[in-house]
């Protein structure tokens, strides 16, 4: 992830500033992934649900989006 100084950011502040877990990380760069894109518009956000969904992964998505998500993508 060298590539998105930003996300590496991210990453950091979750770890050393709000102390989430090593898991938590990996969900982080796993959905990086699936959304594509480091800067993504609204149509990308809806995008990356759609595909999330048809994976399988809706339980996913419900347990660590937080509600403010997805208000901003509905």
């Amino acid at each position: 992830m060298a590539e998105f100084p930003q996300f590496n950011q991210f990453l950091k502040e979750r770890a050393y500033l709000k102390n989430v877990s090593t898991r938590t990380l990996g969900w982080y760069r796993e959905s990086f992934k699936w959304l594509e894109k480091p800067n993504p518009t609204q149509a990308d956000l809806t995008d990356f649900v759609i595909r999330m969904r048809e994976a399988g992964l809706d339980r996913f998505l419900k347990r660590y989006m937080p509600g403010k998500c997805w208000e901003v993508l509905y």
